[in-house]
């Protein structure tokens, strides 16, 4: 495989492309070569994007199912091991945090 040539002294590339200042094995970048991985870096960003717009996305489910526990009585929550307090706090977390291990890790405490 080619590895690309840092080189920046145009006199040292000859007329293929290769730096004379290097071994033959050595390229320099050309824009066929950059183009040559682009395909797979749109992938990669395509696959990025996805996966963090469906982590948020099921963040957001998990919290709406995790504050149906405000709805319920202060005598179930108690049966649970939290108060409605505790469901007030956990439910003001960041979406990155796992609402429910948190109350979870309260009601263990007691």
């Amino acid at each position: 495989m080619n590895t690309l040539c840092a080189c920046t002294d145009q006199t040292a590339l000859s007329t293929e492309g290769v730096c004379s200042n290097q071994d033959s094995s050595v390229r320099r970048a050309t824009p066929e070569t950059l183009m040559s991985w682009m395909p797979s870096l749109v992938i990669k960003a395509g696959q990025a994007l996805t996966h963090y717009v469906s982590r948020k996305y099921n963040q957001r489910l998990d919290r709406q199912a995790f504050n149906y526990l405000l709805t319920l009585d202060e005598n179930l929550l108690r049966d649970i091991g939290v108060t409605k307090q505790d469901i007030l706090w956990a439910s003001q977390l960041p979406l990155e945090v796992d609402a429910a291990a948190k109350i979870e890790e309260i009601a263990k405490r007691r």
